[in-house]
Formats: C-alpha cells, sequence, structure tokens
C-alpha cells in the first residue's frame, strides 16, 4: 500500500485536520469565539484585498476570452476531447459549488431586504431590486471567474508540459524547481495546506445542505431535525458518493453529473410553469440590468463609511468560500478538459446555472485529493477505489464537528461558524494561487519564446 500512497502528505493533511477538530471538540466555546474574532479580522480588514481578487479574476477572465491566448488547446493542437461536450459542461457545472446556489439563492435576497447594502431603506422597492441583482452579483460572473486561473495553469502544466501527477507542487514546477530534491519540505506544504483546504472548502457545502436537507425532511415527516438526523444524512451522502468514486470519472461522476444536469432543466421548468411568470421574466431581466448597471460599484464597494455589515457577511464571505474551492475546481477543470481550449473554460466558467448536487462536489474533490496524495499516479490513471472512498469519509469529519458545535454552544449562529472556517481556509490557497499562475506563465512564455507554442 505505501507503494501507492504519499503518506508523509496524508500525515500532514490529518495533522492539520486535528489541530481544528480536537479544539472544537474539547473547547467548543473558546474555539468558536477565536474563530469569530479571525472572521472578523478576515472581512474588515482585508476586505478590500478579496474584492480586488474578485475584480482581477474577472478581468482575466474576460482578457483570455478575447485574446490570442484563448487558442491554446490544453493537450496540445492536435488534442481530442475525452468527454463529449454536454457531459464535460455538467461535470464542471455539478463539481463547483454543489447545494450552495440552490439553498443560498433562493433565500438570500429576503436578508438582502432586511440588511441592505448602500445603505438603502429596508424593505423599500429599491431593497428589493438590489436584493436581487446582488443575489445575481454573488453567483454570477467574478464568483465563476475565481476558478479559472487555477484550471488553466493546472491544465497546461499537466496537460501541454506533461506533468507527470496530480500535485500542485508539480504544478508549480517552474517556480519550485523540477527536481525532487529541490525545496522539497516547501512542496510538501503546498500539497498538504491544499489537500487540508479541500475539506474546508466543502464545510458550506455539506454543513448548511445537510441542515437544510434536515429541516425539511422534518417539516415532511413532522419529526425533530436532530443531531442524529443531521449525521444519518451526512452518512447517507458517504454511502451515495462512495458508490459514485468506485466507479471510473467517466462511469461515475459523468453520468451522476448528466442526471443531475436534467433533473435540473425539469426543475427549472417546473417552477416558471406553477409559479408567476411574468414577474420572474421582468425581475430575471431587471436584475441583469442593475447587475451591469452598478458592477464596478459593487465589485469596489468595501462598506468603510457606513459599515453595515451587509459587505463582510456575504460579498467577502462569498469570495473567500470561492477562494477556498478554487484550486479543488482548478484540479476538477484541468483534469476532464483534455483537449479543449483556454478560451472553451472561460466561456463556460461563465455560464450561470442555478443548480449544483452536494453529492458529485464531494465525489470530485474526494477523486483530487486521492490522486493529489497518491504515488507514482499518471496523469491518465485513477486512484485505487477504496483510497477515492477514504478519503470521501475523511471530508465529513469536519461537517460532523461543526453540528456538534452547534449542538454544544448554546445560541451559536452556526452560519457564522461556517462563514468564518471558509475565510480560514481561503486565505492560503490565495498564496498556492500566486505561484500556481506564476509558474504557468513562466512555462507558456518559455514554449512560445521556443516555439514550442503556437497562439
Amino acid at each position: 500500500m505505501s507503494k501507492k500512497v504519499d503518506i508523509k502528505l496524508i500525515a500532514l493533511t490529518i495533522t492539520l485536520l486535528m489541530c481544528v477538530v480536537v479544539p472544537i471538540v474539547f473547547w467548543p466555546d473558546g474555539t468558536s469565539k477565536i474563530i469569530n474574532d479571525f472572521f472578523h479580522m478576515m472581512t474588515t480588514d482585508f476586505a478590500w484585498a478579496f474584492l480586488l481578487i474578485g475584480f482581477g479574476c474577472t478581468i482575466f477572465v474576460i482578457f483570455i476570452i478575447i485574446s490570442k491566448y484563448g487558442n491554446i488547446r490544453l493537450g496540445g493542437e492536435d488534442a481530442k476531447p475525452h468527454y463529449k461536450g454536454f457531459t464535460w459542461i455538467s461535470m464542471i457545472i455539478t463539481s463547483a459549488l454543489a447545494a450552495g446556489i440552490l439553498i443560498f439563492g433562493i433565500v438570500e435576497w429576503m436578508f438582502y431586504v432586511e440588511s441592505t447594502p448602500f445603505g438603502i431603506e429596508p424593505r423599500s422597492v429599491e431593497a428589493y431590486e438590489m436584493a436581487s441583482a446582488y443575489g445575481m452579483f454573488h453567483w454570477g460572473f467574478s464568483a465563476s471567474a475565481f476558478y479559472l486561473p487555477a484550471s488553466l495553469a493546472i491544465g497546461y502544466m499537466l496537460w501541454n508540459r506533461k506533468g507527470k501527477s496530480m500535485k500542485i507542487s508539480e504544478a508549480c514546477s517552474e517556480v519550485l524547481g523540477k527536481e525532487k530534491t529541490k525545496n522539497s519540505l516547501f512542496k510538501l506544504i503546498i500539497d498538504g495546506v491544499v489537500t487540508f483546504c479541500f475539506v474546508g472548502g466543502l464545510l458550506i457545502t455539506v454543513g448548511l445542505g445537510t441542515s437544510v436537507i434536515g429541516e425539511l425532511i422534518g417539516d415532511l415527516f413532522n419529526v425533530d431535525n436532530t443531531l442524529t438526523l443531521r449525521i444519518t444524512i451526512i452518512f447517507a451522502f458517504c454511502a451515495f458518493f462512495i458508490a459514485a468514486t468506485s466507479k471510473s470519472i467517466a462511469k461515475g461522476m459523468a453520468k451522476i453529473s448528466n442526471f443531475n444536469i436534467y433533473l435540473a432543466l425539469a426543475f427549472f421548468l417546473f417552477v416558471f410553469i406553477v409559479g408567476p411568470k411574468s414577474f420572474i421574466l421582468n425581475n430575471v431581466v431587471m436584475a441583469v440590468g442593475t447587475n451591469i448597471t452598478n458592477f464596478v460599484k459593487m465589485s469596489f464597494y468595501t462598506d468603510a463609511v457606513a459599515q453595515t455589515g451587509f459587505i463582510q457577511n456575504w460579498t467577502i464571505f462569498y469570495w473567500a468560500w470561492y477562494l477556498s474551492l478554487s484550486i479543488s475546481i482548478g484540479l476538477w477543470v484541468a483534469r476532464i478538459s483534455y483537449g479543449r481550449t483556454f478560451r472553451q473554460i472561460a466561456i463556460i466558467v461563465f455560464i450561470v446555472l442555478v443548480f449544483f448536487n452536494l453529492a458529485t462536489s464531494a465525489t470530485s474533490v474526494s477523486t483530487m485529493v486521492a490522486m493529489i496524495t497518491s504515488k507514482n499516479l499518471q496523469v491518465n490513471e485513477e486512484p485505487n477505489k477504496w483510497f477515492k472512498v477514504l478519503w470521501g469519509c475523511i471530508f465529513m469529519v469536519l461537517p460532523v464537528t461543526i453540528l456538534y458545535l452547534e449542538n454544544a454552544v448554546e445560541e451559536l449562529n452556526i452560519l457564522g461558524i461556517m462563514q468564518s472556517m471558509t475565510s480560514l481556509f481561503g486565505v492560503p490557497l490565495f498564496f498556492v494561487n500566486v505561484f500556481l499562475i506564476w509558474s504557468a506563465v513562466k512555462a507558456i512564455r518559455s514554449d512560445y519564446k521556443n516555439n514550442k507554442l503556437k497562439i
């Protein structure tokens, strides 16, 4: 087993996970206060940084779409895609934000009406109009753009530079050195932090999704949404994606993703048919227009003067969440995008659909982590089935711990805790993204200069 598994990387990842889990279990009150204090510091003192990162990613996407670099094909000029177009799009969409958009996207406008941006009077007509627009902003162009830089950088280093593994440290080889012994400790730390942060990236999805499903089950069957029920739901998710990860990517994720998209389209059609069709269409068009006219303002609004807390509780939280998912989604998109051009990935990232599935997100991430922590695994190979299952189960440790924290501390704002934890995981991945993009840019420039790349 040791020949196929990176023991050092697994040990480092589990150690980091225990550094979070143990304090929560044994000192829940003190730990929750520390987590909230950290969230306040990051979202208040560094709000400007998160907003600039988000706007920068959006500009980067536009640049890729309109520039000559959009013609770069992952795998080379003659590379043919591994997956059909619809299946490829489905796997990208269903791996991104899972149940989060289905939950937040439907209800968050109600929060925005009461706690408004720009000092707008609560429950006013303008408050309702901005509520719809801000929901679209938080799940729209800037949000999706967070994943593109990592996707393209990893994809180029993996397919065009013939990477030997899925490790992020390998994708950063142009900066960190190609020899295994060079900066070996730093490479191990990068891979360990990335793997550890994958767990945090799923926290909101699994933790919030579990609570919401528990409430729905409780209302449907007239039972209490207890800790036992929610943990049972998590185990049910485990069983689902264990079955999915036991298959290959083509047989597992591809089929599940296609099914999710078909189900999503059917759900949207049902809502549109039974709902107020005229209002839905008019409101969507108005929200799009409001986004276009206020996009720059929303992208740079730090709330420095009014200090209402709106930006900190929502925009900065979302941007930190997307940042914490950027590497995991980037790895997944890169892995399944052989034969696609830079421009094709960019256009798909900009597609805004409102249904993502929790289980497929866990499945894709557990598959990527199993690849990262495997040894001597070629890029076209898949890790052992048991190893993917193991990581899927490990991912459930933190959500279960957070549910325990909610049960142990009275009147705890569990959403606030999950928001705080998410920002904690997002910060280190920003620096990993910097190394990753730096390495890919150096590689592209070198290949273009040496006539190994045609644009």
